[in-house]
């Protein structure tokens, strides 16, 4: 939140809890330190990936694997395939392949974790 544009609605929900002015402070604060974009845009939904994948398979985690695995990566490969489906323009939005990249790294890595498990 402090390196992003603060024309995106989570910044409303900010400004409707009265957290704003701390926010601002914080960003005022934090103003001499520079971000790559792909730090800043895409690493989130990488870690938000990862973060997802973590929570499913622990909470799947004495279940069979195709099921583990099914509820585990479903909605990470969701976000691949929209992502996909707005590089040939079928989705509305931009597509980025730093934000693809991010998605499928935390994918591999569960993918090959299950594969050394077994």
């Amino acid at each position: 939140m402090l390196f992003r544009d603060d024309s995106l609605l989570m910044f409303e929900w900010v400004r409707s809890v009265g957290l704003e002015n701390s926010l601002n402070y914080a960003r005022e604060n934090n103003s001499w330190l520079s971000l790559s974009d792909w730090v800043k845009y895409s690493l989130p939904d990488g870690l938000w990936c990862a973060s997802y994948i973590l929570l499913m398979a622990s909470i799947w985690s004495k279940k069979k694997f195709l099921i583990r695995f099914f509820w585990t990566i479903s909605l990470p490969c969701v976000a691949v395939i929209t992502e996909l489906l707005q590089l040939f323009g079928i989705m509305i939005g931009t597509y980025d392949t730093f934000d693809l990249i991010c998605y499928i790294i935390p994918i591999l890595i569960y993918i090959g974790y299950e594969y050394i498990k077994r």
